[in-house]
């Protein structure tokens, strides 16, 4: 095919491009699309038409999480290439590069790509493009946890879109930004207000859904209530039942939020229901597998936490790991899940078999944290089998991981625990008491729940009753009872409190 060929190709395939998804058929207008930049890349010359094709396909595409990720920075990079310096479709390209980095979690690459262009854009005085690059900063900042920082930008995009008529769907979606930063921050008051900014901004733009895709992160931060959530949750749903083109899974993001607030509020067969209407919207959508798995995790999460029903929680996990790419985190927590479920019936040999799992994917992800967490959980399952030397191996191994992290949290507790109860039973009653000190001072000051903290004062009880320290026994179980009474766990303080009585009565009579 001559070079003419290939240029009137190129404008057939374009022009056809253009109509379709003016008429709103995107899919069918994204294949000609393609054909079309194929056509003038194949065309020496013709720039500004390439530009023009790349500038068609990527307007709809790049500021989404589009699985192609690598097709999208393709053509970014080349209408960069192919644009001179300092021009407009140089900057757009730039700017959307920097964009596309960002929300795909390249954060450092995207903060450079849009630092680099942000000197250009302010020679030139372009205002809204100058807020896209602010915007984009702020998400980057978010990626490295800076919400401050991520503040400062947002409200500098709102500067940039405020007064400009073509830019009030851009005004919404910071205002719903700030809005997320701000309940992050516990700035309540202020999160509120930007969010009613968004919502009423965008009511002007005609335009809800994407709004409501922020908003309903907003929700899920869990600081509305749910008599506030509901009615706004049940608009969301009605408004993405509208629009299923541009964002085909927020159906099915929404049912889970309301599934969330449900099991929360105690309403478990509404929160049932949309967890199943959330599970079967994402499997019917095309390229979906991801949020499949991730919604039937959560699902299996609510099973095994809210109705007491393992056996359909494993039936999800498993359903969770097929749909999910293999080696990733979601996999390894669907893994780790499983094995809590296996070592909750005491099917210990299944459960060692699942955090090995885990455990081979968050090494090789290199998380930290589910790498202690799985090792924990691998320790006290040699620790019920009575394998107490590699359950202190796995401890270990787990404390270390959270030294290196400094952490202090939670899981250093059930770490402590899990190596005291090793020690204890091998008789190294000295490291026993010392890791039992340790869970109860962490679990004081990190607020473990009272049954967890009453569990740790009855371990330590038990091991002054074995040396035959008989009143640090009592005192240490006295403090479990009143812990377990605390918790509502009447049963368990009143067996402690019988044998402290036994005890009391034994120290009398000796």
């Amino acid at each position: 095919m001559t070079k003419s060929h290939h240029f009137f190709y190129g404008v057939y395939h374009l022009n056809r491009a253009e109509r379709l998804i003016d008429e709103g058929s995107y899919v069918e207008g994204d294949i000609f699309n393609k054909k079309s930049i194929n056509d003038f890349e194949s065309f020496w010359g013709g720039r500004s038409y390439l530009a023009y094709c790349y500038k068609l396909y990527l307007s709809r595409h790049c500021n989404y999480r589009d699985e192609n990720f690598d097709l999208l920075k393709k053509y970014l990079t080349r209408l960069i290439n192919i644009s001179p310096d300092g021009s407009k479709d140089d900057i757009w390209g730039r700017i959307n590069l920097g964009i596309l980095y960002v929300i795909h979690n390249h954060y450092d690459k995207g903060i450079q790509e849009l630092q680099t262009v942000l000197p250009m854009v302010q020679k030139k005085g372009d205002a809204p493009s100058e807020g896209m690059i602010y915007f984009g900063l702020g998400f980057g900042s978010l990626g490295h946890q800076n919400l401050e920082q991520a503040k400062a930008f947002f409200l500098l995009a709102k500067e940039k879109y405020e007064g400009d008529p073509e830019q009030i769907g851009k005004l919404a979606e910071v205002n719903a930004a700030l809005a997320v930063v701000c309940f992050n921050l516990g700035e309540e008051e202020e999160a509120v207000a930007h969010c009613e900014n968004a919502i009423q901004v965008d009511k002007r733009n005609n335009h809800l859904v994407h709004t409501n895709r922020y908003f309903l992160r907003v929700l899920a931060e869990g600081y509305i209530d749910i008599e506030k959530a509901e009615p706004i949750l049940l608009k969301a749903l009605e408004y993405a039942r509208m629009d299923t083109e541009s964002n085909p899974d927020l159906e099915a993001l929404i049912h889970k939020q309301l599934a969330a607030f449900y099991a929360g509020d105690g309403k478990l067969a509404q929160a049932q229901e949309h967890f199943l209407a959330a599970i079967e919207h994402a499997s019917g959508i095309k390229g979906a597998s991801e949020l499949t798995g991730r919604l039937a995790y959560e699902y299996a999460v609510f099973l095994d936490d809210y109705m007491n029903n393992p056996e359909l929680a494993e039936e999800h996990l498993y359903r969770a790991i097929d749909n999910t790419q293999e080696g990733s985190e979601l996999a390894a927590d669907a893994w780790a899940s499983l094995g809590i479920i296996y070592r909750k019936r005491m099917m210990i040999e299944d459960a060692i078999v699942a955090y090995e799992n885990a455990l081979i994917i968050y090494d090789i992800l290199d998380i930290p944290m589910g790498k202690a967490r799985v090792l924990n959980n691998l320790g006290y399952c040699c620790f019920i089998e009575g394998n107490n030397h590699q359950a202190i191996s796995y401890g270990k191994r787990a404390l270390k991981i959270l030294n290196e992290q400094r952490e202090d949290d939670i899981l250093c507790c059930a770490v402590y625990d899990t190596l005291g109860c090793g020690y204890l039973e091998i008789g190294d009653y000295d490291r026993a008491e010392e890791c039992f000190i340790n869970a109860i001072n962490i679990g004081r000051r990190r607020g473990v729940s009272p049954r967890r903290l009453g569990g740790y004062y009855e371990k330590m009880g038990d091991l002054y009753d074995i040396s035959r320290d008989m009143r640090k026994a009592m005192c240490m179980w006295k403090q479990a009872c009143h812990w377990y009474g605390k918790a509502g766990d009447h049963d368990r303080a009143l067996d402690l409190q019988q044998r402290i009585n036994q005890r009391q009565s034994r120290l009398q009579n000796s």
